[in-house]
């Protein structure tokens, strides 16, 4: 148990810090005083591979759907929302996030030592990578809604948030101080009073007494754009897939398209059927059944445990009532606290001695039993 606690508050915890830090370095920009070694940990560095890492992870285990697949909703609370990013679009996103993070890594190396070239290319870069990651964070603002409504997701889908806006933060902080930087050297040439062309002179001072110099940089981000969208089209990628990427999804900010409607799973499943709501690699879901006329996400281990249920009460009902009486007394409250997919991964895996029990009895007392377990959750009028 201390290990799990351990492993969470590490996951928890480098986030919190690295935030911490960030805030500290932009802060220092106006002038507040942060401890030396706060300047040596080299938090952004650290924020741009860790933030990556543990937010692919975390976007991993949500299991998302689709905006075309219906999400599953047990006691009326979301099991997994639709994905706020278009997973056909993807690739456009990456890449440009991606370019965005290398610029951000080489402007940080080499600042404004770079060459002129590279320097206005990294920049233009990394503006359009603030533009998407600002339209990434207000695409996933539902999230805060939905973590207060249900505080057993905070955790997960607060942590979409942290990294965009962690990276946002050190690429204003980075510009920012590139810009002064910029204008200290600038200034210092006019100490040393090398002369300027007359015709880039006015050009230069306009630049030096700018404070919104970064508008100028998008100028050079267009090119960029053009140049990047028409290889990315060479792979299958829509002209227009960097902002269908945002669109074509359900339930969230920037969304335009309708989800097919939720599947209730109701709060009264049991064991079982909390189980179908682990991580589909694992419970492995089958089809669609139904129970009392609503649609319900059915595996092979809720099928089992149902036919079983149904055989006891054919042959042997005074023990059924008993066993369901108790399995009402202690199971339904136990499939109340399942709320995440990793709960029901575990009661999962406890339920396969049990499931095992009941494939036995099924085929020692049964005539088909496979037909039996096949039957079970299908419309009334079905015929198997």
């Amino acid at each position: 148990m201390s290990g799990v606690i351990l492993i969470l508050l590490l996951i928890a915890g480098i986030p919190a810090a690295l935030t911490v830090l960030n805030v500290l370095d932009f802060a220092s920009l106006f002038g507040a005083r942060i401890p030396r070694l706060v300047s040596r940990l080299r938090a952004d560095v650290i924020t741009v591979f860790a933030g990556t890492t543990l937010t692919v992870l975390d976007w991993l285990q949500l299991e998302m759907p689709e905006h075309d697949e219906p999400i599953t909703t047990y006691c009326g609370i979301v099991n997994a929302p639709h994905a706020p990013l278009a997973e056909a679009h993807l690739l456009s996103f990456g890449v440009f996030f991606g370019l965005g993070i290398g610029a951000y890594l080489l402007l940080r190396r080499y600042g404004h030592h770079a060459p002129p070239l590279v320097g206005a290319a990294a920049t233009a870069c990394l503006l359009v990578a603030m533009a998407l990651d600002l339209v990434l964070l207000v695409q996933l603002a539902p999230a805060l809604v939905m973590s207060a409504l249900d505080p057993e997701k905070a955790f997960t889908v607060g942590m979409l948030l942290v990294f965009p806006a962690n990276f946002l933060l050190i690429s204003t902080t980075l510009l920012l101080r590139l810009h002064r930087s910029y204008r200290e050297e600038a200034r210092s040439t006019d100490q040393d009073n090398i002369a300027a062309p007359v015709r880039f002179e006015r050009l230069r001072r306009l630049i030096l007494a700018s404070q919104r110099w970064p508008q100028a940089g998008i100028l050079f981000a267009l090119p960029f754009l053009t140049i990047a969208i028409a290889i990315l089209t060479l792979f299958g990628q829509a002209p227009d897939a960097i902002v269908r990427v945002f669109t074509d999804t359900s339930d969230w900010t920037f969304s335009t398209l309708i989800p097919p409607p939720p599947i209730d799973e109701g709060c009264g499943h049991y064991l079982c059927t909390a189980a179908a709501r682990g991580h589909r690699r694992l419970v492995r879901p089958l089809r669609l059944g139904v129970r009392r006329g609503r649609p319900i996400l059915v595996n092979r281990q809720l099928l089992i445990a149902n036919a079983f249920e149904q055989l006891v009460e054919e042959r042997w009902p005074r023990v059924h009532r008993f066993l369901r009486q108790a399995y009402d007394r202690y199971g339904y409250p136990l499939s109340r606290k399942m709320t995440s997919a990793w709960r029901c991964d575990v009661i999962y895996v406890a339920m396969k001695p049990v499931e095992l029990f009941f494939l036995l009895a099924l085929y020692a007392c049964a005539r088909d039993p496979e037909t039996r377990i096949a039957r079970q959750y299908l419309p009334r009028n079905s015929v198997l």
